[in-house]
């Protein structure tokens, strides 16, 4: 099954919150990890992207977190073979 790439951009409830990494792990509609990665960094634009993100069809939660307790959750269906809107996950 061909996968799609989930552009997904990170970014903060407090503008000012401190952190040095940021891991994440997809889980499927069966509540199976997919995906799990620490390769998170901005981008040459200075957004925080999550790399590597691409998946087949279906129904996925993502969740992020950083070293000191923030964390994100999203819920997202893939449908297509093309590539997905940009998200915006938020870490509180």
């Amino acid at each position: 099954m061909r996968s799609v790439k989930v552009p997904i951009v990170c970014t903060f409830a407090d503008p000012s919150a401190v952190w040095e990494t940021i891991e994440y792990e997809v889980r499927d509609d069966q509540g199976e990890r997919v995906l799990h990665s620490d390769l998170v960094g901005p981008d040459k634009d200075g957004r925080l992207r999550l790399h590597g993100l691409a998946l087949p069809a279906g129904e996925y939660e993502l969740e992020a977190w950083t070293d000191t307790g923030l964390r994100a959750l999203d819920h997202f269906q893939i449908v297509g073979p093309t590539c997905a809107l940009e998200r915006e996950i938020v870490l509180r």
